[in-house]
């Protein structure tokens, strides 16, 4: 009898590990968590333009995937100081903090390193401060495109660098011929992280 259970078992066990097989890209619940530093930066002529990125940071979380696609939530924060505070309100340094949904594919390049695009889209909040004083909240939507380049160095853990750029729209008031240059942002960000959690 005991014999019998062990075979059935093992002949469960091989038939779900060659479904899964027949079948990789099953939808799948994960938990995937990512923390990184990020560098950030801005380009073209706009309010951002203004400043110089000091540093920021953010974290990720994964909850599906289906098709080498996984899909998630995240919060980043950056700060720039200003270089030109006559353009920035007189104020010393902005902060840029970000929520947004992302979905990301997984390309396997080898058993252990993948490129990763991705594409983002949420809200953004942009406040201006001296030491003393805070001069507003400007909110704003976001849309970015990205790339990790991640490598797994244990099935829960992994070490990455990517870099994203993000179109920022905001709802700041300001005179016509000025409107673009506060309502229209850039932002380039690189970032460096760590991720944690288990999707297989």
């Amino acid at each position: 009898m005991y014999a019998f259970i062990l075979l059935a078992g093992s002949v469960f066990a091989q038939d779900t590990v060659a479904k899964s097989q027949r079948n990789p890209n099953r939808f799948r619940m994960c938990v995937l968590s990512k923390i990184y530093y990020m560098q950030p930066g801005s380009t073209g002529n706009n309010f951002l333009s203004a400043h110089k990125g000091n540093f920021g940071a953010g974290t990720e979380l994964n909850l599906f995937t289906v098709y080498n696609f996984y899909f998630g939530i995240g919060y980043n924060f950056s700060q720039y100081n200003v270089s030109d505070a006559s353009l920035a309100a007189n104020a010393e340094h902005t902060n840029v903090n970000t929520y947004f949904a992302k979905v990301y594919y997984k390309l396997p390049v080898t058993e252990k390193f993948s490129i990763n695009p991705a594409i983002m889209a949420g809200q953004t909040s942009i406040i201006q401060r001296t030491r003393r004083k805070e001069y507003g909240d400007q909110e704003g939507n976001l849309f970015g495109l990205g790339v990790d380049a991640e490598y797994e160095i244990a099935n829960w853990f992994a070490i990455y660098a990517g870099a994203r750029y993000n179109w920022i729209f905001t709802n700041t008031e300001a005179a016509a011929e000025y409107r673009d240059y506060f309502r229209k942002l850039n932002q380039f960000n690189v970032s460096a992280g760590v991720r944690f959690g288990i999707s297989k």
